[in-house]
């Protein structure tokens, strides 16, 4: 196995959106590859932060990723809460996470929705924003 360090840890790009009163940070960070036959594995860490611009505390009960790999290959991910939690987020409060993704082609998009319940007991949906994943040499 040849691991590629080549652009290892740096960040690539910050995307940011808002959707009812949810504003999603997303930044990643190409992490390297691992090459194996049949198949190579490229790694990313991405980090969200997720803020509450609106007017009521909210918390986060599902997300949705959506991954597409340049070799055509789509992906759906569906699951309770973030990284095993389920975080209330009060007005003008952050959330912040981190995990990894990989692909088996150096090049790809991830993008979603978070559903979360108000404090009101109504369900909204906050977008994340599409975010690339990039293994080439990236300038800082």
């Amino acid at each position: 196995a040849v691991v590629s360090t080549q652009s290892t840890g740096r960040l690539k790009d910050v995307h940011v959106q808002t959707t009812a009163g949810i504003r999603v940070f997303v930044c990643t960070f190409y992490m390297g590859s691992k090459v194996e036959l049949p198949t190579d594995q490229h790694w990313w860490r991405y980090t969200i932060m997720i803020e509450n611009v609106g007017d009521v505390a909210v918390q986060l009960r599902e997300r949705t990723w959506c991954i597409y790999s340049e070799n055509d290959h789509k992906e759906t991910i569906t699951g309770t809460g973030v990284v095993g939690q389920e975080p209330i987020i009060p007005v003008g409060g952050c959330f912040q996470y981190s995990s990894m993704i990989n692909l088996r082609s150096p090049t790809g998009h991830m993008w979603g929705t978070y559903l979360f319940e108000r404090e009101d007991k109504k369900l909204c949906n906050a977008s994340i924003p599409p975010s690339l994943l990039e293994s080439k040499a990236q300038t800082v």
